[in-house]
Protein backbone atom coordinates (compact mmCIF):
# COMPACT_ATOMS: atom_id res chain seq x y z
CA UNK A 1 0.00 0.00 0.00
CA UNK A 2 1.24 3.55 -0.89
CA UNK A 3 1.35 6.71 1.16
CA UNK A 4 -1.32 7.98 -2.10
CA UNK A 5 -3.42 5.16 -0.79
CA UNK A 6 -3.06 5.87 2.68
CA UNK A 7 -3.73 9.58 2.61
CA UNK A 8 -6.73 8.47 -0.60
CA UNK A 9 -5.71 11.17 -2.93
CA UNK A 10 -3.29 10.57 -6.29
CA UNK A 11 -0.05 11.17 -6.96
CA UNK A 12 0.71 15.09 -6.36
CA UNK A 13 3.35 17.29 -5.32
CA UNK A 14 1.20 20.06 -4.02
CA UNK A 15 1.74 20.36 -0.01
CA UNK A 16 -2.19 21.67 0.30
CA UNK A 17 -3.90 18.70 -1.49
CA UNK A 18 -1.26 16.71 1.25
CA UNK A 19 -2.11 18.62 3.92
CA UNK A 20 -5.91 18.65 3.11
CA UNK A 21 -6.26 14.74 3.04
CA UNK A 22 -4.13 14.24 5.76
CA UNK A 23 -6.45 16.74 8.03
CA UNK A 24 -9.72 14.56 6.31
CA UNK A 25 -8.03 11.28 7.08
CA UNK A 26 -6.48 12.43 11.19
CA UNK A 27 -10.71 13.09 12.09
CA UNK A 28 -11.23 9.38 11.49
CA UNK A 29 -8.20 8.23 13.13
CA UNK A 30 -7.92 8.42 16.50
CA UNK A 31 -4.49 7.49 18.04
CA UNK A 32 -5.83 6.42 21.22
CA UNK A 33 -8.19 3.86 19.36
CA UNK A 34 -5.70 2.83 16.82
CA UNK A 35 -2.44 3.94 17.58
CA UNK A 36 -0.62 1.66 14.68
CA UNK A 37 -3.21 3.13 11.80
CA UNK A 38 -2.28 6.66 13.33
CA UNK A 39 1.64 5.59 12.95
CA UNK A 40 1.55 5.06 9.56
CA UNK A 41 -0.99 7.86 8.31
CA UNK A 42 1.63 10.01 9.64
CA UNK A 43 4.31 8.29 7.60
CA UNK A 44 2.60 8.49 4.52
CA UNK A 45 1.88 12.16 5.17
CA UNK A 46 5.47 12.96 5.86
CA UNK A 47 6.05 10.49 2.79
CA UNK A 48 4.09 12.48 0.70
CA UNK A 49 5.68 15.31 1.70
CA UNK A 50 9.15 14.64 1.25
CA UNK A 51 8.21 13.53 -2.18
CA UNK A 52 6.66 17.06 -2.61
CA UNK A 53 9.57 18.81 -1.71
CA UNK A 54 12.27 16.64 -3.49
CA UNK A 55 10.26 17.82 -6.90
CA UNK A 56 8.99 13.55 -7.06
CA UNK A 57 12.19 12.37 -8.09
CA UNK A 58 14.24 11.29 -4.81
CA UNK A 59 12.74 8.62 -3.05
CA UNK A 60 12.43 8.68 0.80
CA UNK A 61 12.13 6.85 3.84
CA UNK A 62 10.50 7.99 7.20
CA UNK A 63 11.28 7.83 10.87
CA UNK A 64 8.47 5.93 11.53
CA UNK A 65 10.07 2.91 9.46
CA UNK A 66 13.09 3.57 11.29
CA UNK A 67 11.79 3.16 14.64
CA UNK A 68 9.41 0.41 14.29
CA UNK A 69 8.72 -1.89 10.92
CA UNK A 70 5.73 -1.22 9.27
CA UNK A 71 3.15 -4.11 10.56
CA UNK A 72 3.01 -7.01 7.85
CA UNK A 73 -0.57 -7.01 7.12
CA UNK A 74 -0.57 -3.38 6.21
CA UNK A 75 3.14 -2.47 4.87
CA UNK A 76 3.46 1.08 3.50
CA UNK A 77 5.19 0.75 -0.08
CA UNK A 78 7.52 2.78 -1.14
CA UNK A 79 7.43 4.69 -4.43
CA UNK A 80 9.37 3.81 -7.21
CA UNK A 81 11.75 6.90 -8.79
CA UNK A 82 9.26 8.83 -11.32
CA UNK A 83 10.53 10.58 -14.40
CA UNK A 84 11.38 14.38 -13.52
CA UNK A 85 9.43 17.37 -14.69
CA UNK A 86 9.81 18.42 -18.43
CA UNK A 87 11.25 22.01 -18.60
CA UNK A 88 9.31 25.06 -18.93
CA UNK A 89 8.39 25.83 -22.95
CA UNK A 90 9.11 29.26 -24.34
CA UNK A 91 5.23 29.88 -23.72
CA UNK A 92 5.59 29.47 -20.17
CA UNK A 93 8.25 31.29 -19.54
CA UNK A 94 6.69 34.22 -21.46
CA UNK A 95 3.08 34.01 -19.35
CA UNK A 96 5.55 34.29 -16.67
CA UNK A 97 7.30 37.66 -17.88
CA UNK A 98 3.99 38.77 -18.68
CA UNK A 99 2.54 37.63 -15.05
CA UNK A 100 5.45 39.53 -13.56
CA UNK A 101 4.76 42.92 -15.71
CA UNK A 102 1.53 42.58 -14.59
CA UNK A 103 2.25 42.29 -11.45
CA UNK A 104 4.60 45.32 -11.10
CA UNK A 105 2.18 47.76 -12.62
CA UNK A 106 -0.56 46.74 -9.68
CA UNK A 107 -1.69 49.56 -7.62
CA UNK A 108 0.85 49.37 -4.02
CA UNK A 109 3.57 47.43 -5.94
CA UNK A 110 5.47 50.47 -6.05
CA UNK A 111 8.39 49.12 -8.71
CA UNK A 112 10.57 52.35 -9.72
CA UNK A 113 11.54 52.82 -13.52
CA UNK A 114 14.11 50.42 -13.55
CA UNK A 115 12.61 47.36 -12.75
CA UNK A 116 9.63 48.25 -14.95
CA UNK A 117 11.69 48.61 -17.92
CA UNK A 118 13.52 45.41 -16.72
CA UNK A 119 10.19 43.46 -16.96
CA UNK A 120 8.88 45.25 -20.73
CA UNK A 121 12.11 43.89 -21.98
CA UNK A 122 11.71 40.39 -20.56
CA UNK A 123 8.25 40.08 -22.67
CA UNK A 124 8.84 42.05 -25.94
CA UNK A 125 12.38 39.98 -25.96
CA UNK A 126 10.98 36.88 -25.19
CA UNK A 127 11.67 34.06 -27.69
CA UNK A 128 8.25 33.27 -28.30
CA UNK A 129 7.71 36.51 -29.26
CA UNK A 130 9.06 35.59 -33.04
CA UNK A 131 5.55 33.91 -33.31
CA UNK A 132 3.35 36.47 -35.20
CA UNK A 133 0.45 35.51 -33.62
CA UNK A 134 1.95 35.81 -30.12
CA UNK A 135 2.76 39.39 -31.24
CA UNK A 136 -0.44 40.47 -31.79
CA UNK A 137 -1.72 39.28 -28.71
CA UNK A 138 0.67 40.89 -26.69
CA UNK A 139 0.37 44.27 -28.93
CA UNK A 140 -3.26 44.21 -27.22
CA UNK A 141 -2.70 43.13 -23.84
CA UNK A 142 0.08 45.43 -23.68
CA UNK A 143 -1.99 48.82 -24.99
CA UNK A 144 -4.72 47.40 -22.31
CA UNK A 145 -2.39 46.75 -19.46
CA UNK A 146 -0.69 50.25 -19.98
CA UNK A 147 -4.16 51.98 -20.42
CA UNK A 148 -5.54 50.52 -17.37
CA UNK A 149 -3.02 51.74 -15.01
CA UNK A 150 -1.99 55.04 -16.03
CA UNK A 151 0.00 56.92 -14.95
CA UNK A 152 1.53 53.97 -13.54
CA UNK A 153 2.69 52.68 -16.56
CA UNK A 154 4.04 56.54 -18.26
CA UNK A 155 7.51 55.16 -18.35
CA UNK A 156 6.70 52.45 -20.44
CA UNK A 157 4.82 53.85 -23.40
CA UNK A 158 7.38 55.44 -24.92
CA UNK A 159 9.13 52.19 -25.13
CA UNK A 160 5.65 50.49 -25.83
CA UNK A 161 5.11 52.53 -28.90
CA UNK A 162 8.81 52.59 -30.56
CA UNK A 163 8.36 48.86 -30.23
CA UNK A 164 5.11 48.08 -31.96
CA UNK A 165 5.39 51.28 -33.93
CA UNK A 166 2.12 52.72 -32.62
CA UNK A 167 1.16 56.09 -33.79
CA UNK A 168 -2.47 58.22 -34.87
CA UNK A 169 -1.59 57.62 -38.46
CA UNK A 170 -1.30 54.06 -38.20
CA UNK A 171 -4.69 54.03 -36.45
CA UNK A 172 -8.03 52.31 -38.12
CA UNK A 173 -11.32 50.38 -37.21
CA UNK A 174 -9.22 47.40 -36.18
CA UNK A 175 -6.99 48.96 -33.96
CA UNK A 176 -7.81 48.47 -30.51
CA UNK A 177 -8.80 51.47 -28.56
CA UNK A 178 -6.48 50.82 -25.68
CA UNK A 179 -4.12 51.58 -28.21
CA UNK A 180 -5.50 55.12 -28.74
CA UNK A 181 -5.58 56.08 -25.24
CA UNK A 182 -1.89 55.20 -24.61
CA UNK A 183 -0.90 57.34 -27.60
CA UNK A 184 -3.45 60.33 -26.16
CA UNK A 185 -1.44 59.93 -22.99
CA UNK A 186 1.91 59.95 -24.62
CA UNK A 187 0.88 63.22 -26.19
CA UNK A 188 -0.49 64.04 -22.81
CA UNK A 189 2.75 63.21 -21.02
CA UNK A 190 4.76 65.43 -24.09
CA UNK A 191 2.72 68.32 -22.98
CA UNK A 192 3.04 67.71 -18.84
CA UNK A 193 7.30 67.73 -19.76
CA UNK A 194 6.31 70.57 -21.71
CA UNK A 195 4.49 73.56 -19.27
CA UNK A 196 6.79 72.22 -16.51
CA UNK A 197 9.65 74.44 -18.08
CA UNK A 198 9.77 78.01 -16.44
CA UNK A 199 9.55 79.19 -20.06
CA UNK A 200 6.41 77.85 -20.90
CA UNK A 201 3.11 80.39 -20.56
CA UNK A 202 1.37 77.34 -18.69
CA UNK A 203 4.36 76.97 -16.39
CA UNK A 204 2.70 79.13 -13.48
CA UNK A 205 -0.58 78.02 -13.51
CA UNK A 206 0.91 74.51 -13.65
CA UNK A 207 2.23 75.04 -10.39
CA UNK A 208 -0.80 76.77 -8.22
CA UNK A 209 -2.87 73.45 -9.97
CA UNK A 210 -0.32 71.37 -9.41
CA UNK A 211 0.08 72.32 -5.62
CA UNK A 212 -2.19 72.12 -2.33
CA UNK A 213 -5.10 74.51 -2.75
CA UNK A 214 -4.82 78.09 -1.32
CA UNK A 215 -7.72 80.67 -0.57
CA UNK A 216 -8.82 82.21 -3.58
CA UNK A 217 -9.30 85.65 -2.87
CA UNK A 218 -9.08 89.90 -3.88
CA UNK A 219 -6.21 89.99 -2.71
CA UNK A 220 -4.86 86.89 -4.11
CA UNK A 221 -6.37 87.78 -7.26
CA UNK A 222 -5.26 91.27 -7.68
CA UNK A 223 -1.37 91.02 -6.23
CA UNK A 224 -0.51 87.33 -7.47
CA UNK A 225 2.05 87.06 -10.62
CA UNK A 226 -0.28 84.28 -12.26
CA UNK A 227 -3.61 85.83 -13.76
CA UNK A 228 -6.88 83.78 -13.52
CA UNK A 229 -6.79 83.90 -17.26
CA UNK A 230 -3.83 81.57 -17.28
CA UNK A 231 -5.10 79.21 -15.04
CA UNK A 232 -8.75 79.44 -16.67
CA UNK A 233 -6.66 78.96 -20.12
CA UNK A 234 -4.93 75.60 -18.68
CA UNK A 235 -8.20 74.51 -17.70
CA UNK A 236 -9.55 74.81 -20.83
CA UNK A 237 -7.19 72.18 -22.75
CA UNK A 238 -7.79 69.94 -19.44
CA UNK A 239 -11.26 70.16 -19.92
CA UNK A 240 -11.01 69.42 -23.86
CA UNK A 241 -7.53 67.75 -25.40
CA UNK A 242 -5.80 66.96 -21.98
CA UNK A 243 -8.49 65.50 -20.01
CA UNK A 244 -6.35 62.20 -19.14
CA UNK A 245 -4.02 64.84 -17.43
CA UNK A 246 -6.57 65.70 -14.41
CA UNK A 247 -4.64 62.70 -12.56
CA UNK A 248 -1.21 64.63 -12.33
CA UNK A 249 -2.67 67.31 -10.82
CA UNK A 250 -3.83 68.53 -7.06
CA UNK A 251 -7.67 67.12 -7.14
CA UNK A 252 -8.90 69.67 -4.45
CA UNK A 253 -6.94 72.57 -6.06
CA UNK A 254 -8.35 71.85 -9.66
CA UNK A 255 -11.80 71.71 -7.98
CA UNK A 256 -11.84 75.30 -6.35
CA UNK A 257 -10.56 76.80 -9.17
CA UNK A 258 -13.23 74.95 -11.63
CA UNK A 259 -16.18 76.14 -8.89
CA UNK A 260 -14.44 79.77 -9.04
CA UNK A 261 -14.97 80.00 -12.94
CA UNK A 262 -18.30 79.13 -12.94
CA UNK A 263 -19.81 81.95 -10.58
CA UNK A 264 -19.70 85.59 -11.76
CA UNK A 265 -16.69 87.49 -11.27
CA UNK A 266 -14.96 90.80 -12.13
CA UNK A 267 -12.46 90.65 -14.60
CA UNK A 268 -9.31 91.40 -13.88
CA UNK A 269 -9.07 94.35 -15.77
CA UNK A 270 -12.78 95.18 -14.45
CA UNK A 271 -10.63 94.98 -10.53
CA UNK A 272 -8.18 97.27 -11.55
CA UNK A 273 -10.55 99.56 -13.27
CA UNK A 274 -13.23 99.41 -10.34
CA UNK A 275 -10.25 100.48 -8.02
CA UNK A 276 -9.02 103.38 -9.68
CA UNK A 277 -12.73 104.76 -10.07
CA UNK A 278 -13.17 106.67 -7.22
CA UNK A 279 -9.44 108.20 -7.82
CA UNK A 280 -10.68 108.80 -10.70
CA UNK A 281 -13.78 110.68 -10.03
CA UNK A 282 -12.41 112.83 -7.65
CA UNK A 283 -9.61 113.84 -10.55
CA UNK A 284 -12.28 114.42 -12.74
CA UNK A 285 -14.50 116.85 -10.35
CA UNK A 286 -10.73 119.05 -9.93
CA UNK A 287 -10.37 119.49 -13.38
CA UNK A 288 -14.00 120.44 -13.86
CA UNK A 289 -13.51 123.31 -11.15
CA UNK A 290 -10.34 124.63 -12.62
CA UNK A 291 -11.13 126.89 -16.08
CA UNK A 292 -12.34 125.76 -19.22
CA UNK A 293 -8.74 125.46 -20.62
CA UNK A 294 -8.21 122.26 -18.50
CA UNK A 295 -11.59 120.38 -19.04
CA UNK A 296 -10.82 118.31 -22.00
CA UNK A 297 -8.15 116.97 -19.82
CA UNK A 298 -11.10 115.12 -18.43
CA UNK A 299 -11.54 112.40 -20.80
CA UNK A 300 -8.68 110.85 -19.48
CA UNK A 301 -9.70 110.33 -15.83
CA UNK A 302 -12.95 109.10 -17.55
CA UNK A 303 -11.48 105.89 -19.14
CA UNK A 304 -10.94 103.81 -16.13
CA UNK A 305 -14.22 105.15 -14.88
CA UNK A 306 -16.34 103.28 -18.44
CA UNK A 307 -13.88 100.51 -17.89
CA UNK A 308 -15.50 99.98 -14.55
CA UNK A 309 -19.09 100.25 -16.06
CA UNK A 310 -18.17 97.87 -18.96
CA UNK A 311 -17.10 95.56 -16.63
CA UNK A 312 -20.21 95.73 -13.85
CA UNK A 313 -22.29 95.21 -17.46
CA UNK A 314 -20.69 92.16 -18.64
CA UNK A 315 -20.98 90.62 -14.46
CA UNK A 316 -24.24 91.46 -14.39
CA UNK A 317 -25.31 91.92 -18.13
CA UNK A 318 -24.02 88.63 -18.87
CA UNK A 319 -22.58 86.46 -16.17
CA UNK A 320 -25.15 85.73 -14.35
CA UNK A 321 -27.94 85.86 -16.84
CA UNK A 322 -25.88 82.96 -18.14
CA UNK A 323 -25.34 80.70 -14.62
CA UNK A 324 -29.36 81.42 -14.12
CA UNK A 325 -29.50 79.82 -17.86
CA UNK A 326 -27.23 77.00 -16.99
CA UNK A 327 -28.97 76.34 -13.57
CA UNK A 328 -32.31 76.60 -14.36
CA UNK A 329 -33.05 75.87 -18.15
CA UNK A 330 -32.21 71.60 -19.06
CA UNK A 331 -31.41 71.20 -22.01
CA UNK A 332 -32.80 67.96 -22.96
CA UNK A 333 -32.81 66.54 -25.63
CA UNK A 334 -29.31 67.66 -26.74
CA UNK A 335 -31.12 69.33 -29.85
CA UNK A 336 -33.15 71.11 -27.99
CA UNK A 337 -34.63 74.89 -29.24
CA UNK A 338 -32.97 76.06 -26.08
CA UNK A 339 -29.79 75.17 -26.20
CA UNK A 340 -29.44 75.61 -30.17
CA UNK A 341 -32.25 77.93 -31.77
CA UNK A 342 -29.13 80.64 -31.54
CA UNK A 343 -28.13 79.32 -35.02
CA UNK A 344 -31.22 79.21 -36.80
CA UNK A 345 -32.12 82.74 -35.28
CA UNK A 346 -29.00 83.82 -36.62
CA UNK A 347 -29.29 82.86 -40.17
CA UNK A 348 -32.98 84.33 -39.98
CA UNK A 349 -32.11 87.50 -39.33
CA UNK A 350 -29.50 87.78 -42.55
CA UNK A 351 -32.78 86.53 -44.57
CA UNK A 352 -34.39 89.74 -42.75
CA UNK A 353 -31.90 92.26 -43.44
CA UNK A 354 -31.72 91.43 -47.09
CA UNK A 355 -35.56 93.29 -47.14
CA UNK A 356 -35.77 96.79 -48.50
CA UNK A 357 -34.28 98.93 -45.92
CA UNK A 358 -35.91 101.31 -43.42
CA UNK A 359 -34.89 102.71 -40.02
CA UNK A 360 -37.32 100.47 -38.17
CA UNK A 361 -35.78 97.32 -39.65
CA UNK A 362 -32.38 98.43 -38.97
CA UNK A 363 -32.85 99.20 -35.60
CA UNK A 364 -34.65 96.02 -34.99
CA UNK A 365 -31.96 93.67 -37.09
CA UNK A 366 -29.58 95.12 -34.58
CA UNK A 367 -31.50 94.59 -31.89
CA UNK A 368 -31.96 91.01 -32.34
CA UNK A 369 -28.65 90.75 -33.33
CA UNK A 370 -27.37 91.45 -29.92
CA UNK A 371 -30.04 89.50 -28.17
CA UNK A 372 -29.16 86.62 -30.54
CA UNK A 373 -25.51 86.82 -29.75
CA UNK A 374 -26.10 86.94 -26.10
CA UNK A 375 -27.99 83.70 -26.41
CA UNK A 376 -24.97 82.06 -28.51
CA UNK A 377 -22.88 82.71 -25.68
CA UNK A 378 -25.00 81.44 -23.08
CA UNK A 379 -26.23 78.35 -24.30
CA UNK A 380 -23.21 77.46 -26.63
CA UNK A 381 -19.75 75.67 -26.03
CA UNK A 382 -16.85 76.76 -28.14
CA UNK A 383 -14.17 74.82 -29.98
CA UNK A 384 -11.45 75.33 -27.17
CA UNK A 385 -9.31 72.45 -28.00
CA UNK A 386 -5.66 73.05 -27.89
CA UNK A 387 -3.77 74.34 -30.74
CA UNK A 388 -0.89 76.83 -32.02
CA UNK A 389 -3.16 79.65 -31.67
CA UNK A 390 -5.93 80.59 -29.18
CA UNK A 391 -9.53 79.52 -30.06
CA UNK A 392 -10.29 82.57 -30.68
CA UNK A 393 -7.89 83.79 -33.05
CA UNK A 394 -8.81 80.43 -34.85
CA UNK A 395 -12.79 81.07 -34.73
CA UNK A 396 -11.64 84.56 -36.31
CA UNK A 397 -9.32 83.10 -39.29
CA UNK A 398 -12.21 80.40 -40.11
CA UNK A 399 -14.47 83.19 -40.84
CA UNK A 400 -12.17 85.63 -42.20
CA UNK A 401 -12.34 84.95 -46.20
CA UNK A 402 -16.32 85.58 -45.95
CA UNK A 403 -16.05 88.94 -43.94
CA UNK A 404 -13.37 90.26 -46.20
CA UNK A 405 -15.90 89.46 -48.85
CA UNK A 406 -18.86 91.49 -47.33
CA UNK A 407 -16.24 94.31 -46.92
CA UNK A 408 -15.69 94.12 -50.80
CA UNK A 409 -19.93 94.31 -50.90
CA UNK A 410 -20.21 96.97 -48.47
CA UNK A 411 -17.71 98.75 -50.77
CA UNK A 412 -19.07 98.30 -53.78
CA UNK A 413 -22.64 99.61 -52.51
CA UNK A 414 -22.37 101.33 -49.19
CA UNK A 415 -26.38 102.49 -48.73
CA UNK A 416 -28.52 102.08 -45.46
CA UNK A 417 -28.81 98.05 -46.21
CA UNK A 418 -25.79 97.20 -45.57
CA UNK A 419 -26.02 98.45 -41.77
CA UNK A 420 -28.36 95.61 -40.40
CA UNK A 421 -26.97 92.71 -43.11
CA UNK A 422 -23.59 93.45 -40.91
CA UNK A 423 -24.93 93.22 -37.82
CA UNK A 424 -27.14 90.21 -38.96
CA UNK A 425 -23.46 88.78 -40.21
CA UNK A 426 -21.62 89.43 -36.95
CA UNK A 427 -24.04 88.07 -34.86
CA UNK A 428 -24.01 84.50 -37.22
CA UNK A 429 -20.13 84.25 -37.15
CA UNK A 430 -20.26 85.12 -33.31
CA UNK A 431 -22.39 82.51 -32.85
CA UNK A 432 -20.96 80.24 -34.88
CA UNK A 433 -17.63 81.00 -33.11
CA UNK A 434 -19.60 80.86 -29.57
CA UNK A 435 -21.20 77.69 -30.76
CA UNK A 436 -19.44 75.86 -33.00
CA UNK A 437 -18.42 72.37 -30.43
CA UNK A 438 -22.13 71.90 -29.87
CA UNK A 439 -23.42 72.69 -33.31
CA UNK A 440 -20.69 69.50 -34.52
CA UNK A 441 -22.21 67.31 -31.35
CA UNK A 442 -25.31 67.67 -32.25
CA UNK A 443 -24.43 67.12 -36.55
CA UNK A 444 -22.61 63.64 -34.86
CA UNK A 445 -25.80 63.21 -32.51
CA UNK A 446 -27.77 62.66 -36.20
CA UNK A 447 -28.30 59.11 -37.68
CA UNK A 448 -26.40 58.74 -41.39
CA UNK A 449 -29.38 59.64 -43.34
CA UNK A 450 -30.66 62.33 -41.93
CA UNK A 451 -27.01 63.99 -42.11
CA UNK A 452 -27.58 63.04 -45.73
CA UNK A 453 -30.43 64.86 -46.62
CA UNK A 454 -28.84 67.67 -44.86
CA UNK A 455 -25.60 67.97 -47.06
CA UNK A 456 -28.30 67.82 -50.33
CA UNK A 457 -29.75 70.17 -48.60
CA UNK A 458 -26.73 72.63 -48.32
CA UNK A 459 -26.49 71.61 -52.03
CA UNK A 460 -29.05 72.95 -53.25
CA UNK A 461 -28.71 76.09 -51.15
CA UNK A 462 -25.62 76.68 -53.22
CA UNK A 463 -27.13 75.93 -56.47
CA UNK A 464 -29.69 78.40 -55.98
CA UNK A 465 -27.19 80.84 -54.33
CA UNK A 466 -25.53 80.71 -57.80
CA UNK A 467 -28.39 80.95 -59.97
CA UNK A 468 -29.57 83.99 -57.71
CA UNK A 469 -26.53 85.93 -58.26
CA UNK A 470 -26.90 84.94 -61.83
CA UNK A 471 -30.14 86.94 -61.72
CA UNK A 472 -28.94 89.57 -59.83
CA UNK A 473 -26.67 90.67 -63.00
CA UNK A 474 -29.88 91.58 -64.87
CA UNK A 475 -32.07 92.65 -62.04
CA UNK A 476 -30.28 95.01 -59.16
CA UNK A 477 -32.88 94.08 -57.04
CA UNK A 478 -31.45 90.84 -56.28
CA UNK A 479 -28.52 91.60 -55.07
CA UNK A 480 -29.14 92.01 -51.66
CA UNK A 481 -30.94 88.75 -51.69
CA UNK A 482 -28.16 87.10 -53.72
CA UNK A 483 -25.56 88.69 -51.04
CA UNK A 484 -27.76 87.48 -48.09
CA UNK A 485 -28.02 83.84 -49.65
CA UNK A 486 -24.19 83.24 -50.23
CA UNK A 487 -24.03 84.49 -46.52
CA UNK A 488 -26.25 81.80 -45.34
CA UNK A 489 -25.04 78.91 -47.54
CA UNK A 490 -21.39 79.48 -46.68
CA UNK A 491 -22.65 80.12 -42.58
CA UNK A 492 -23.94 76.33 -43.05
CA UNK A 493 -21.77 74.61 -44.92
CA UNK A 494 -19.02 75.75 -41.93
CA UNK A 495 -21.89 74.65 -39.24
CA UNK A 496 -20.43 70.91 -39.19
CA UNK A 497 -16.88 71.69 -39.95
CA UNK A 498 -14.64 71.64 -37.41
CA UNK A 499 -11.68 71.27 -38.92
CA UNK A 500 -11.94 71.53 -42.20
CA UNK A 501 -8.57 71.83 -44.69
CA UNK A 502 -6.45 73.69 -42.55
CA UNK A 503 -5.73 77.47 -42.59
CA UNK A 504 -3.74 77.19 -45.80
CA UNK A 505 -6.13 76.86 -48.00
CA UNK A 506 -8.33 79.33 -46.81
CA UNK A 507 -5.50 81.75 -46.81
CA UNK A 508 -5.35 81.32 -50.38
CA UNK A 509 -9.28 81.74 -50.78
CA UNK A 510 -8.77 85.28 -48.73
CA UNK A 511 -5.47 85.82 -50.77
CA UNK A 512 -7.75 85.35 -53.62
CA UNK A 513 -10.54 87.86 -52.91
CA UNK A 514 -7.72 90.23 -51.77
CA UNK A 515 -6.27 89.90 -55.42
CA UNK A 516 -9.81 90.91 -57.11
CA UNK A 517 -10.06 93.46 -54.62
CA UNK A 518 -6.90 94.82 -55.77
CA UNK A 519 -8.21 95.76 -59.48
CA UNK A 520 -5.98 93.06 -60.93
CA UNK A 521 -8.56 92.02 -62.60
CA UNK A 522 -10.50 95.26 -63.19
CA UNK A 523 -13.33 94.05 -65.83
CA UNK A 524 -14.59 91.17 -63.68
CA UNK A 525 -17.63 91.70 -61.13
CA UNK A 526 -15.80 91.26 -57.95
CA UNK A 527 -19.20 90.71 -56.01
CA UNK A 528 -19.76 87.61 -58.52
CA UNK A 529 -16.51 86.26 -58.73
CA UNK A 530 -15.96 86.15 -55.01
CA UNK A 531 -19.14 84.50 -54.41
CA UNK A 532 -18.61 82.19 -56.84
CA UNK A 533 -14.89 81.15 -54.67
CA UNK A 534 -16.71 80.89 -51.64
CA UNK A 535 -19.18 78.43 -53.16
CA UNK A 536 -16.46 76.48 -54.48
CA UNK A 537 -15.24 76.23 -51.32
CA UNK A 538 -18.30 75.43 -49.58
CA UNK A 539 -18.56 72.26 -52.27
CA UNK A 540 -15.36 71.49 -50.93
CA UNK A 541 -16.27 71.61 -47.18
CA UNK A 542 -19.59 69.91 -48.17
CA UNK A 543 -17.77 66.53 -50.12
CA UNK A 544 -15.54 66.56 -46.89
CA UNK A 545 -18.69 66.58 -45.05
CA UNK A 546 -19.90 63.19 -47.02
CA UNK A 547 -16.96 61.53 -46.37
CA UNK A 548 -17.37 61.97 -42.43
CA UNK A 549 -20.51 61.04 -42.13
CA UNK A 550 -21.53 59.40 -38.84
CA UNK A 551 -18.06 60.32 -37.45
CA UNK A 552 -18.40 60.63 -33.12
CA UNK A 553 -18.10 63.42 -31.76
CA UNK A 554 -14.82 64.79 -30.27
CA UNK A 555 -15.31 66.51 -26.68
Amino acid sequence: MTCWTVLGIKRTRERGDIRRAYAAKLKATNPEDDAEGFKALRAAYEQALAYAGNGGTVPYTTPVEAKAPPRPETPVEIDAPVEPAPAPTELDLFHGAQRHLAGLLQPGAGADADRLHNAFDAVVHAPAMSRLDVRDQTETWLAFLLSANMPRSDSLIVPAIRYFGWSTRSLNRKTPAAVSRVLDRANGVAFLETIKRSESPHYRAWRILSAAPQPINLRSRMWTATFPGDIKALLDILHTSQRGLRLDFNAETLSRWEEFFTRPRLPMWGLWALAASLPCLVLVALLLALPADYHALAVFPCLPILAAIAALAYVYGYQVPARWWREHVHFTPRGSWSALGWWPAGLGLIGLAALPSSVALTLSVCGLSIACALWAAIAGEPDRRAGNVPWQLRALLGNAYVLIWWVLVVLKRPDQQSIPMSAALLCAVFGAAMGKLSLYRFWTSLSRLRQSIAIWTAVALNAATIAIHLAAQADHAWEMPAVAATLASVLVCRAVRIDGLGFNVRILWIAAVAIFNHGVFPGLPVVLIGAFILMIWNFVSLGMTWEDRRIPARG
